[in-house]
């Protein structure tokens, strides 16, 4: 891809591979916020593994460019091909990935988003205003005059004036200076004029070789059109996967992608396959037949379960990064004001509070199901707060949650 052939990895300066010291010097960027994007798109549903990975394969480096080094028959795909391989890659590696890591798509849409109109567009507008600028300092008939300047010089004359409407001169007239030039409308019929014939030739003067022949267009545009159908296709059946109120196994997300390729492959057969469609699928149907047929895994780990029945055993704080949180307080006795926070980044944490206590509860979610004592939230994100007072001359319990992705429970 022309994009990734700009980008060039350093020998210097690389931790990994060197693209991203590569990717910063293209853009001017610090290379650690390159890398700290990279680490966030991984924990994004494993899509900067991915978008690294193949990065590293088109990205010319100190040994040349690895596609071609590697795998020499997929230096010739499109643009198009390339960027269909890393949509389809990034749905796979999602689903497979999506139970393991902390973020979903969303922070990689934003972080592409912010590139490409942030970064990515005004780059190319400032680059095609600069090289319009350095095309029209140039001046290509300069210097001594030779047989292809004053040809040149004659054309961009004949079609000033044929544009303007004004007088016309022929080859012939134009070597008589004495010759008198005539309406563009009265060439046709006097002699040494011939505009029409002149304009009618793309190469008049020879000085040009005929275009060498290419693949017919219509083919390109029928095979990106497919690969776009394709991956719109792919879209709407993991999004209805995802919105099902049943849970789906991974390896459904590659079945259901290698189910839209087929029907595509199937209408392509009248216009042509395009190309590298039928190995997707072939990579497709490995990938869902191992899913399939691959022993299930273990039973989930247990919740952790924490019990609390003093105020003395009670701790201020409970932190964790990851999993599921049991923590039972029925028997605990508020002999006075206490307030116990739950610090979970991603997982699922169940607080069961006394019967006989007044208790207050506030919590600080970034996506996540909230139902507390008994009342379901409908905001799934945010700050939230209710309460059960039952004697307000007793002490209070209160419980500060923030849970970052997953679910709470008050009960």
């Amino acid at each position: 891809m022309e994009l990734m052939q700009q980008i060039e990895r350093p020998a210097e300066h690389g931790v990994v591979s060197g693209l991203c010291a590569g990717i910063a010097r293209r853009y001017r960027l610090d290379p650690t916020v390159v890398r700290v994007i990279f680490v966030v798109l991984a924990l994004s549903n494993g899509v900067g593994l991915v978008l690294y990975a193949l990065g590293w394969l088109l990205s010319p480096g100190p040994n040349g460019v690895p596609v071609e080094r590697y795998v020499p028959q997929l230096k010739d795909l499109s643009r198009q091909t390339w960027i269909a391989i890393a949509v389809i890659s990034c749905l796979i590696v999602s689903g497979i990935l999506s139970q393991w890591v902390p973020f979903g798509l969303v922070p990689a849409l934003v972080i592409l988003g912010v590139w490409y109109f942030g970064i990515r567009r005004p780059q190319k507008a400032r680059e095609r205003a600069q090289h319009t600028a350095r095309v029209a300092e140039i001046n290509p008939l300069a210097g001594p005059p030779t047989p292809f300047t004053e040809a040149a010089r004659a054309w961009q004359q004949r079609i000033a004036e044929y544009q303007q409407g004004g007088p016309v001169r022929s080859a012939a007239a134009a070597a008589d200076p004495a010759a008198t030039p005539r309406a563009a409308d009265e060439y046709a019929t006097a002699p040494g004029y011939s505009m029409q014939a002149y304009l009618s030739q793309p190469d008049p003067a020879g000085i040009y070789d005929p275009p060498a022949a290419g693949p017919p267009p219509r083919k390109r545009r029928r095979s990106g059109r497919l690969w776009l159908i394709a991956l719109i296709g792919i879209g709407l059946a993991i999004a209805t996967l995802v919105l099902l109120p049943i849970p789906v196994a991974w390896y459904a997300y590659p079945a259901a992608a290698l189910a839209v390729l087929g029907v595509v492959l199937v209408v392509a057969y009248r216009f042509g396959r395009p190309p590298l469609m039928v190995a997707t699928a072939a990579v497709l149907a490995i990938v869902a037949v191992f899913g399939a047929t691959a022993p299930p895994p273990g039973p989930p780990p247990a919740p952790t379960v924490l019990t609390y029945s003093t105020l003395a055993e009670l701790p201020d704080r409970t932190q964790a990064s990851m999993g599921e949180y049991d923590i039972d307080l029925r028997e605990l006795q508020v002999t006075e004001d206490r307030t116990y926070r739950v610090e979970l980044d991603t997982g699922k944490a169940v607080i069961r509070v006394p019967a006989d206590a007044n208790v207050r509860v506030t919590w600080q979610t970034d996506l996540a199901g909230v139902d507390v004592l008994g009342k379901t939230s409908d905001q799934v994100s945010g700050p939230g707060s209710t309460q059960r007072i039952l004697d307000p001359s007793k002490p209070t319990l209160t419980l500060d949650i923030r849970v970052g992705f997953g679910s709470v429970e008050v009960q």
